[in-house]
């Protein structure tokens, strides 16, 4: 483990992500490497929270093309945390 927070990105933000969070449900953009259960630890630990489950959604690369030649953008993962109700993730504070 990196650091207290190694495998969260950033928060993800979404018009569907926002709906979810009313469902005390969060999406956090990960590294493509991360694990569910590494993440659990992290959150539990980072923001006192209880997590209750973890949704992966992993987004292929798109190709793209540059000038003459064909690339591919990178592969995107995100993971949809759902809290104990009451519970609230706040991504800005974390826990000392």
């Amino acid at each position: 483990m990196l650091g207290s927070l190694s495998l969260v990105a950033r928060p993800h933000q979404s018009e569907k992500a926002v709906r979810l969070e009313q469902a005390n449900q969060y999406t956090l953009a990960v590294l493509p490497g991360a694990q569910k259960n590494e993440l659990k630890k992290q959150l539990e630990k980072a923001y006192g929270v209880h997590v209750l489950k973890i949704s992966s959604v992993r987004l292929p690369g798109k190709k793209v093309r540059q000038r003459q030649t064909w690339g591919q953008r990178s592969t995107r993962r995100y993971f949809r945390v759902r809290l104990k109700a009451g519970e609230v993730l706040d991504v800005n504070k974390v826990k000392s």
